[in-house]
This record gives C-alpha cells, sequence and structure tokens, in this order.
C-alpha cells in the first residue's frame, strides 16, 4: 500500500476532503502527549519516565490502523467486522515495545507496560479495569484455554491473531520504514508477531507477572499512584488525539495575566454602595489574601477561605490566585491555570461575566479570549476563539474539543465538570485531567457538597495537592468540615471576628407551626411600602400555592409581585433576576415569592426574608439576600416551620432528618439570632453532622475505585440525583421559541447524519434549553411526545395553541395532579 491514513473528512455527498496520514499523526500526537506531561510542575514524581511512556503511547495508539481492514472500513466504508477495529492490537503492540525498553526494575517496566496497555485500550471509550483483557492475551495464546473464552473476547482475539497481525506482517517493511523515523530501534515486526502468539514468549511470560501484580495491587488496595498515572496519560493521549483528528493543532498557546489586573479594575469600577464596615471587611479580605499569596508556604497546598456573604470572596479570590500564580512562574517556572468551579450554572454566568470584565483590560483579550477565560457548563453557548487557530469562530463541534480540553489561563465551571474528571472515568471528562495538574483550583459555594461525599473529596484533592501539585482553595461563608484546620489552613483573616463585627441582619425563630393559608394572610398585612420582601419556600408545590393566595385571595397591592422557580423557563428567570435587581437598587416595594433557587450566589439584596424551616447553613445563606449591603437599616430573617393543609411541614419533603434534627437543636430556645452568631452556629452544625451522619459511603468509594481499581464503584458518585420520574418540557411561549423549536425539528431531529446532527444541536443548545422546565413525568400528558411517538427519553413538546393550557406567564407549568387526564 503507497499510504495509510488515520482519519478522513467528508462533505454532505460521502466524498472524502481532506485526509491526515497516519504517520503524521502519530507523530504529532507522541510529540504532544511528550510535551504535555513536560510542563507539568518540576516535582511531579518520575515526570521524565512519563515523557518518554507518553510519546511511546503515542506511537502505538494507533497502530492497528496499518491493516488493511482498517483503511477499508476507513476509506471506502467497508464491513470488516471486529478486524477493522484498532485499539486492542495497538494496545498489545504498546505493551510490547515497553517489554523491550531498557529498564534497571523489572517491576517498573511491568508497571509501565500495563499504563501503555490500559490508555491504548481505553482511548476511544471510558477507562475501565484492564485485567480481563489482559487474561484475554494470555489465555489465547494458550491452545487449551483458547476455546474457553468468552464468545466476545474470542471474536476480538481471532480478528487480531489470524487477520490483523498476518496482514501487518505482509506491510512490514513498509510499516517499519516509516515507523523508524518516529522510534529508533523499533523491534521488527515479525518479532512482535511470534512473541505476542508464542504463549511462553519472554513477552507473554512479563506480561503475565504484570497481570499478576495488577491483581495483587487491586487486592492490597495499593493501586493509588498507577491509577493517577493512567489518568495523566489516558488524558494526555485522548486531548492529543482528539485535536490533532480535528485539525485544531496540539500546541498550547499560553499567555500572560498582568499581576495588577483586579486592582486596576476595581480602582476603575463603580461598585454599589455599602456600610463602611461592610467595606472595611471587603478591603480587608482583599489585602489579605493579597498577601497570603505573597507570602504561604509552597509546600502547603489545601487553603480554606471563611468569609460572610457580601464580603468580596469572588474578586479578592481571583486576585489571589492570580497573584500566588505569578509567584509560582517566578520560583517554580510554571504557570499554573485557575479553575474557578461553582455548584449552579447562574451563578457560573454571572462570575464569568465578572472575570469577563476584569480581562477585559488586556490589550489583546478582545482577539483571543478563548486563550485567556473559558466558561464550561452543559447549557453554554458553545463558542471558542482564538488568533492562534487562523479563525474568528471554529465550529461548533471543534469549539466544543478546545472547551473540554480547559486548555486556557482561568476556566469558570461547574462541579460536575470538575469532580467528574477527578472522581470518574468517562472519557470526555478525563480529556481535561492533565490540565488540572499543577492548577489553582478555587471550589466556591463548597458546602453544597454533599455531606456524605465528605472523606471522598478530602482524599481526592489531598492526593491531587500533594501528587499532583495543585493548590485548592474551598470557599464560603459556611465552611463545612472536609477537611481539618491542620489539614488546611485558613487564608481569611480570623473568620469567627468578621462575623462578630457585622451586624446587617438578624434571625427571628418563629418555633409555632403555622399553615401556609394562614402565613399568607397574615404576610400580606405586614408589609410596609419602605420595604422589599422574598419569601424562600422549600417546594414547588408550596411557592405556587403561596403566590397564588397573595395575588388572588389576599390581593396585595403594594407591592410589585415577583415568582420564581424552576417551574419557569429559564429565559424568564433571568430576565425576573434583572428586573428585580434594578428595583431593589432603585429601592422600589417588591415581594418575591422563590423557592431555594435565590439562595446560592444570586446576588440580590432585600429587606426581609421568610424562610422555611432548612437545615443551618441553607438558612445562613438565605440571610446573604437580606441587607447585603448594610446601608438600609437591619436585615430581618424570619425563620417559619409552615405546613401544608394536613398540619404536615413541608421541609422533611425537601431535606434529611438529620440535618433537620441538628436545626432545630441549634435553633431552640433561641427567639433571635444575630450575625455575630452564624460562625459558630454553622461550625456546630458541620461538627455535629460529622459526628452522626454515615460517611463509610464516601470512604468506600475511594478505597474500592482509587484504591483498589474497581471502577464499577464509580456509578455511586452522583452530585445531581438522576430523576427518572421527571420529563423535560420544550414550551413554545412565544414565535421566539416556535422559531427555536422549529429549528430543532429541522436541523436535529430530521438530520439523518449523526455529525451533522450533533453539531447543529451544539450551535442550538444554548437557545433550545432556555425554554425549557423539568417537570414530574406524572404531571406530563402524552401528547407531548406525540412527534416523537411517544419515546419519552426524548423532550416533550407544548405547541403555541396548547401553551395557555399547560403554562402560565406568571408561575410557570401548571401543575394539576388532581386532573384526570393526567398520566402515571
Amino acid at each position: 500500500m503507497a499510504e495509510f491514513y488515520s482519519h478522513v473528512e467528508r462533505n454532505d455527498n460521502q466524498e472524502i476532503v481532506w485526509c491526515k496520514r497516519l504517520l503524521d499523526h502519530l507523530r504529532e500526537v507522541a510529540c504532544a502527549s511528550h510535551r504535555f506531561i513536560a510542563a507539568m510542575p518540576p516535582g511531579l514524581a518520575r515526570r521524565g519516565e512519563l515523557e518518554e511512556l507518553a510519546y511511546l503511547i503515542g506511537i502505538a495508539h494507533d497502530f492497528g490502523k496499518y491493516t488493511r481492514f482498517f483503511q477499508g472500513y476507513l476509506l471506502r466504508g467497508e464491513n470488516h467486522g471486529s478486524a477493522k477495529n484498532h485499539s486492542f492490537i495497538s494496545a498489545v503492540f504498546g505493551a510490547f515495545l515497553c517489554h523491550r525498553r531498557e529498564y534497571k526494575d523489572a517491576t517498573k517496566r511491568q508497571r509501565d507496560m500495563l499504563l501503555c496497555f490500559a490508555s491504548i485500550l481505553f482511548h476511544h471509550g471510558d477507562l475501565d479495569n484492564f485485567r480481563k483483557a489482559l487474561a484475554w492475551v494470555l489465555d489465547y495464546a494458550q491452545p487449551c484455554k483458547r476455546d474457553a473464552l468468552e464468545l466476545k473476547a474470542k471474536h476480538t482475539l481471532d480478528a487480531l491473531f489470524t487477520k490483523q497481525l498476518p496482514n501487518l506482517l505482509d506491510n512490514a517493511p513498509f510499516i517499519e520504514a516509516e515507523l523508524e523515523a518516529l522510534y529508533p530501534n523499533l523491534p521488527p515486526l515479525r518479532e512482535f508477531s511470534q512473541e505476542a502468539t508464542d504463549g511462553n514468549s519472554r513477552f507473554l511470560t512479563e506480561l503475565q507477572d504484570a497481570y499478576y501484580a495488577y491483581s495483587d495491587w487491586m487486592e492490597e488496595g495499593e493501586c493509588e499512584m498507577l491509577n493517577f498515572e493512567l489518568y495523566l496519560l489516558f488524558s494526555v493521549l485522548i486531548d492529543a488525539d482528539k485535536r490533532d483528528a480535528a485539525g485544531l493543532g496540539t500546541q498550547s498557546v499560553r499567555v500572560e495575566i498582568p499581576p495588577h489586573i483586579v486592582q486596576e479594575y476595581i480602582s476603575r469600577t463603580q461598585f454599589a454602595q455599602c456600610e463602611p464596615v461592610v467595606a472595611q471587611m471587603r478591603a480587608r479580605l482583599f489585602e489579605t489574601l493579597n498577601q497570603r499569596a505573597k507570602e504561604l508556604l509552597l509546600e502547603q497546598r489545601v487553603y480554606t477561605v471563611t468569609s460572610p456573604t457580601g464580603s468580596g470572596k469572588t474578586l479578592a479570590a481571583l486576585n489571589f490566585a492570580i497573584q500566588l500564580r505569578h509567584r509560582i512562574e517566578r520560583e517554580r517556572g510554571l504557570s499554573p491555570r485557575i479553575i474557578y468551579a461553582l455548584p449552579l450554572t447562574s451563578i457560573i454566568d454571572q462570575n464569568h461575566a465578572v472575570f469577563e470584565s476584569v480581562l477585559e483590560q488586556v490589550s489583546d483579550f478582545e482577539m483571543n479570549p478563548s486563550l485567556y477565560l473559558l466558561k464550561h457548563h452543559h447549557l453554554m453557548q458553545v463558542s471558542y476563539r482564538s488568533q492562534d487557530l487562523l479563525t474568528e469562530e471554529l465550529p461548533v463541534d471543534k469549539a466544543l474539543l478546545m472547551i473540554e480540553s480547559w486548555n486556557t489561563e482561568i476556566v469558570v465551571t461547574t462541579y460536575i465538570q470538575l469532580f467528574y474528571s477527578l472522581i470518574g472515568n468517562r472519557n470526555r471528562f478525563l480529556k481535561k485531567y492533565h490540565n488540572l495538574v499543577g492548577g489553582i483550583i478555587i471550589l466556591d459555594e463548597v458546602q453544597n457538597l454533599p455531606v456524605e461525599y465528605w472523606p471522598l473529596v478530602n482524599r481526592i484533592l489531598r492526593w491531587l495537592a500533594e501528587q499532583g501539585h495543585c493548590f485548592i482553595i474551598l470557599m464560603t461563608a459556611t465552611q463545612p468540615l472536609i477537611f481539618q484546620p491542620d489539614e488546611a489552613p485558613e487564608l481569611a483573616p480570623d473568620p469567627s471576628q468578621s462575623f462578630q463585627v457585622l451586624d446587617r441582619v438578624d434571625f427571628y425563630l418563629e418555633v409555632e407551626r403555622q399553615p401556609l393559608r394562614e402565613f399568607a394572610e397574615r404576610l400580606k398585612d405586614q408589609l410596609t411600602s419602605d420595604k422589599s420582601y422574598a419569601v424562600v419556600l422549600n417546594t414547588i408545590n408550596a411557592s405556587l400555592e403561596c403566590y397564588k393566595l397573595l395575588t388572588q385571595e389576599f390581593a396585595c397591592d403594594s407591592h410589585a409581585l415577583f415568582y420564581l422557580s424552576t417551574n419557569i423557563i429559564p429565559r424568564e428567570r433571568k430576565k425576573r433576576i434583572a428586573d428585580m435587581r434594578q428595583m431593589l437598587e432603585n429601592r422600589e416595594p417588591l415581594l418575591l415569592i422563590s423557592t431555594q433557587v435565590i439562595e446560592a450566589g444570586v446576588d440580590l439584596d432585600f429587606d426581609v426574608v421568610y424562610r422555611d424551616m432548612a437545615p443551618i447553613d441553607s438558612l445562613v445563606q438565605a440571610a446573604g439576600r437580606a441587607n447585603r449591603h448594610g446601608i438600609h437599616g437591619k436585615g430581618e430573617v424570619r425563620v417559619l416551620r409552615l405546613t401544608d393543609e394536613d398540619g404536615r411541614e413541608f421541609a422533611p419533603w425537601i431535606y434529611g432528618k438529620l440535618h433537620l434534627w441538628i436545626a432545630n437543636r441549634l435553633l431552640a430556645g433561641h427567639e433571635k439570632l444575630g450575625e455575630r452568631d452564624f460562625y459558630d452556629l454553622v461550625r456546630s452544625n458541620y461538627q455535629q453532622l460529622a459526628e452522626k451522619k454515615d460517611l463509610s459511603h464516601g470512604e468506600e468509594i475511594y478505597t474500592e475505585w482509587w484504591q483498589s481499581a474497581n471502577y464499577e464503584r464509580l456509578k455511586d458518585f452522583r452530585l445531581i440525583d438522576e430523576r427518572f420520574d421527571y420529563a423535560e418540557i420544550f414550551i413554545s411561549v412565544d414565535e421566539e421559541a416556535e422559531e427555536v423549536w422549529q429549528r430543532y425539528v429541522t436541523d436535529v431531529m430530521r438530520q439523518k447524519s449523526f455529525k451533522k446532527r450533533q453539531e447543529n444541536y451544539l450551535t442550538l443548545r444554548s437557545q433550545f434549553r432556555q425554554f425549557m422546565v423539568s417537570v414530574p413525568q406524572k404531571l406530563t400528558k402524552l401528547f407531548f411526545w406525540d412527534y416523537v411517538e411517544g419515546d419519552r427519553r426524548k423532550p416533550g413538546y407544548i405547541p403555541p395553541e396548547a401553551v395557555g393550557d399547560f403554562y402560565d406567564s406568571e408561575t410557570g407549568y401548571k401543575r394539576l395532579p388532581n386532573e384526570e387526564a393526567m398520566i402515571f
């Protein structure tokens, strides 16, 4: 064969318009993988050895594409069954190359054979335990065991040894001449064939030793370092492979962030007026963190920042990270990436906008925004622009590849994206793993991490800090006890004192249960025109009932009335938050009826907040929506115990019994608490949770997955419960929505090409999601899925003519559980 190719691109007529030479692809992936490892912290264990290993893996990862079976499939669409697959034979070849390298320590060679084999075997899928695949190779080489193999293994290895290997030998002179240029002293392919098929060969004997060593490490819980190195090598391979295959290049372009950019932004920006005490607190936090970045020991890498709501943590933390980055550049010769993670997409958009404003001061930011700053979450608009790629805007599929790599200086992202990369095995999440190593990771609103995962998060973050040389900062007003003080020193200036000097808000505790109806009637009579109010309820149904009472039975005319929950389409939620923010700044009287959607990070500032009973940290977060700037007199948070018509409290429907038991216990005997009490209240809450909550679940995941390589256990790690009893419904509320829907039908549903369908959906996704709500399936009608023949795995659709029957412009989706037409 005159030429071998690794990838092609076809036009809409399925004509090949671009080919990638296999030799070029192997070279570029190998060199990029080597380069990615070389860019990691100098103190990384075995960095030099991993550089060489990454290069070898890059050379071997697509070796199986040298067969006529793959080439026929790639160029002409021929169906050669298992013989066209290339990962398994490439994995065996990679292990063989590693076997033939010079090592002083046989154990290291066996370890590297395992790393090569696994990285290549799974590079088109998710990481998994590979002991079974090793056993297949070893058993196939023994005629007495070959026929006992399971059918899948037999088909795979029959294709490898009876079709792929003989064909490779037919082309051996050409292949060897090509690969010799990339890998000097390449063993002859005939030797590879002989040793891979002879059950007594030195190669298979050593592979068997590696298999037994791996089995021992699993049983003894000693797979931590092997897993870490596997994640690194797998990550650099799949990132380099996907980028080169997409024609995006594999060079990592780094740009500088001026050290004083945040200070300059603050000096130029007009911020909301605040009380002197609050202004002093913000200035003190900023200056303290700025100084700590210059003084802290670089060997200590996990820290906390505990500071009250409204203390300016976001900009103070960004400045801290930039100052620390410059210090590490000076002292260690490394430029850490900054990862800023948050629990909710709404506050990601908010923080990203602030960071964008800061970075706009850089002269070339407008031309190269994606080199400086990325926003990554599942609802984002997919966009990547950089002069380095010689294009104004990448096509969406290629833009998503670049975004998912986190190959930029500052990334604003979700906990889902971050933690499923650290505690997961999925290919698309692990692509960014190598860019986390050596980084500065800020976890904002860290109290949102479930208590049962505290031990897991503690151990994996400590591993990342110690072995991956990452700096971890856990930041919140309500600091959970994920780390003990000796593990994670506090960076903020005396958190207890910060709460003591503040006097912006008081808690008033109403211990008597009261029906929601009585509360609504009483609330209407308590409103005064000079104040703004928010009512935060625990369930959507309770919020809807409260809003209905205040608009229909107890007409509230003195205040503009707003409703907010996930029952409303996202576009409308954003608009209402913006409208309320403007009214609050103008001191116009308003009343908001809401669920917990406003508690974490939403920048709204009310005079009085009514909060139905909740865990302590949620109550304190709700207090952060009252008198944030301390300039309108004392704010109030009134904690209630609301019930339905049957006398049942709403809180237990949402929160665990232990969280509520602790909250009731800590609040018992108090009628009023001040902001100065919050710090001790939160610490007592978390101490009791840590003592009484069963935390073994997280510990078991770490032990069985990270220490023992049982990847199946990762299924038990879920930051968000998947609600299979909920359905996503697109609501065509107006002409804009209907236009988006019709584009979805035409460009996605009816598009036959998978690639085009995916590209079109990514282009449309951000707009499409603005008109969707997630509701219980029992509250939906079958005709919502008529257009997909009843397939309820796909989004439901409410057409314009039916919107009035199922969606209210004020309160959102109409929940009518007693209507006979409702199903399930």
